[in-house]
């Protein structure tokens, strides 16, 4: 990253987010699992920080 120049936002590169969708239309219940999935990887990986 830097950010005198803002490369860290290089809008070339595409979003992991938006390809965990794989064209899938973004329903509620999709939002739902989506945000209870990442959560899980939250907790998991902030578990894993605190040993």
């Amino acid at each position: 990253m830097h950010y005198g120049s803002c490369s860290f936002l290089d809008r070339s590169r595409p979003l992991p987010a938006f390809q965990k969708l794989e064209n899938q239309p973004l329903t509620p219940e999709m939002s739902l699992q989506i945000l209870h999935d990442e959560k899980q990887q939250i907790a998991e990986t902030m578990s894993f920080l605190s040993r």
